[in-house]
């Protein structure tokens, strides 16, 4: 019965918190770093900062989820199928993914964004590490030990 609640409950729980981490570095990346944003927030009243950073970290986890949800759901699904356990599959895995980024049209989406590889594998390795802390370090569907009878052509000792 657990192995059913991890999979509808921690699963998903743990793909949206890799994809809003993701989504926070991108946000700091796109800002210019810690320097960058530092300088932003100071166009900002107090207590209005933090909640600009929600804000974009939010939509921009929500927009990392709708372009990585096919390729990390096969991620997933071979890691629980296989009992993928080890960080360095997911960190591989997220950083792929962050690569495959690269093939969207953000610069026709946003002009003024520039993206480059390296904003997109530390997102994908940041939301691969996410996902291996919440679920991904017991992956794998887990059998309960079965009790078997004793032989009873064997005497017990």
């Amino acid at each position: 019965m657990t192995g059913i609640l991890r999979i509808l409950f921690l699963l998903p729980f743990g793909f949206l918190a890799a994809c809003l981490a993701a989504g926070a570095v991108l946000v700091l990346a796109l800002a210019g770093g810690p320097e960058g944003w530092q300088a932003l927030r100071a166009e900002f009243e107090l207590g209005q900062e933090n909640g600009l950073f929600l804000v974009a970290g939010s939509v921009a986890g929500v927009l990392v989820a709708t372009f990585v949800a096919v390729p990390a759901l096969i991620v997933i699904l071979l890691a629980e199928l296989f009992r993928w356990r080890s960080i360095f599959i997911y960190l591989g895995a997220g950083i792929l993914i962050g690569f495959s980024g690269s093939l969207l049209p953000f610069e026709e989406l946003f002009p003024e964004l520039e993206t480059d590889m390296a904003m997109l594998a530390a997102a994908g390795a940041v939301g691969g590490f996410v996902y291996w802390l919440i679920a991904g370090h017991n992956a794998g569907f887990t059998r309960e030990p079965t009790a078997t009878a004793p032989d009873p052509e064997i005497p017990a000792s």
